[in-house]
């Protein structure tokens, strides 16, 4: 997954193809969820001002809570409380 997140052709997906790429029950990666997560945040910060209003329809595929609050929090660091108060993402980060 992080070789794929490293290419510019992942970068640039369209939102509607990287939403179906996240929610594919196909998605065949070697690594946990947290990795699932980083794909997601790389592709997002790539186009920040473009891709922040899509984030929540991407990040709805993303198992959250499989992934350890503590370990959540310390991926995220200080972009943690501020995706909590941004659009819809406060429902996928709250307990």
């Amino acid at each position: 997954m992080t070789v794929i997140s490293l290419s510019p052709g992942f970068l640039s997906l369209p939102t509607s193809l990287m939403k179906k790429l996240v929610s594919s029950e196909n998605l065949n990666i070697s690594c946990n969820e947290e990795g699932v997560l980083k794909f997601v945040l790389d592709w997002v910060n790539h186009d920040l001002a473009n891709r922040l209003e899509h984030c929540p329809d991407v990040m709805k595929n993303v198992r959250l809570p499989l992934i350890p609050r503590n370990l959540l929090i310390n991926f995220l660091g200080s972009e943690f409380e501020e995706l909590k108060k941004t659009g819809e993402c406060h429902i996928f980060l709250e307990n």
